[in-house]
């Protein structure tokens, strides 16, 4: 993961950069085909960028919708290990 790419994204511009909806969106996440959004609050959420990034060049490259499903889980498994090396 770049250390320069480190901003987080709101369902808009995830959106827009996709060229998704938001319903199509969130039927993506429910399918395992996109990664979770981070609750930054009780109405707030954002995708780390490099995750939108990856999933992009996937869709990009062809990935089937098995090796998004892949993608997802290594990037979700990326955030676990991220969350438990900034809590030591």
């Amino acid at each position: 993961m770049p250390q320069d790419n480190l901003a987080l994204i709101r369902i808009d511009e995830v959106s827009a950069r996709t060229g998704r909806s938001r319903a199509v969106i969130y039927e993506a996440i429910k399918r395992g085909e996109m990664t979770r959004p981070i609750k930054l609050g009780a109405r707030c959420s954002a995708w780390p960028s490099y995750e939108l990034d990856e999933l992009i060049k996937a869709v990009i490259a062809g990935a089937t919708r098995d090796e998004l499903c892949e993608l997802v889980n290594e990037l979700h498994q990326r955030r676990d290990t991220i969350r438990q090396a900034d809590s030591r």
